[in-house]
């Protein structure tokens, strides 16, 4: 009988073993789905956040090319502008010119005028006081004048 006793108490010792592994094995498993549930709610978090970044990112994009367009127009606008100002600024510029020799000349003409009136009053009158004769410019040319001493 003792040999008996001593192979149950043997196979419940095993038993035990068995039971205690088999406690063990089953809270790891427990831990496992919980873990596994928790991975499961970060990525569908994870999921969403991906979702909604690349709809962001489509946003962006339509957003950056709005703003290009408008952009672009803008600056062909300005160079347009640009352009058209340096055209009528040339413009002014030869005119502003043909307008001081224009006027130069006349200043000349009537200088050379002036001088020549000068020696014929002062060669017919020695004694008598000399008078010059005042030359007017008439209203357009003082207004034009005017205009490129405004410009200078």
């Amino acid at each position: 009988m003792p040999y008996e006793l001593i192979v149950d108490g043997f196979l419940a010792v095993l038993m035990a073993g068995v039971i205690f592994s088999a406690f063990i094995l089953n809270q790891r498993i427990s831990n496992l789905r919980k873990g596994h549930e928790e991975m499961n709610a970060l990525i569908t978090k994870l999921d969403a956040v991906t979702r909604s970044a690349q709809m962001s990112v489509e946003q962006l994009k339509n957003i950056s090319a709005d703003t290009q367009k408008e952009i672009s127009s803008k600056i062909n606008k300005a160079r347009g502008l640009a352009d058209e100002l340096s055209v009528i600024t040339q413009a002014g510029d030869n005119l502003a010119a043909r307008l001081d020799q224009k006027l130069s000349g006349a200043a000349k003409d009537r200088k050379e005028d002036s001088k020549k009136a000068t020696k014929k009053k002062t060669a017919s009158a020695r004694n008598a006081p000399v008078e010059v004769p005042v030359t007017e410019m008439d209203e357009e040319q003082e207004k034009v004048l005017a205009a490129l001493k405004l410009a200078r």
